[in-house]
């Protein structure tokens, strides 16, 4: 049994509800996630300004679906948390 088992487990004991501990999970993954998308993002800013003049014409185009990938990404980790 791993250790987030047994927490759980130890929760159910004392009371908890299984919706608060799924709730717990997906607080947990959006705090991991979040922080990832902003970093993914500026990440994205700085560093495709020079690689998309070589390779695409209009790099203004790939900046708009990578913000769309992270705005899907944050709604989804929305939706996870709102469902919990």
């Amino acid at each position: 049994m791993s250790t987030r088992e047994r927490e759980f487990a130890v929760r159910l004991v004392f009371g908890a509800r299984p919706e608060q501990l799924g709730r717990a999970v997906v607080l947990q993954v959006a705090r991991i996630t979040l922080p990832g998308i902003v970093v993914g993002l500026v990440a994205m800013w700085l560093l495709s300004g020079a690689l998309l003049t070589r390779f695409f014409r209009d790099p203004r185009t790939n900046r708009i679906i990578n913000v769309a990938f992270a705005v899907l990404l944050l709604a989804s980790v929305a939706l996870a948390i709102t469902a919990a």
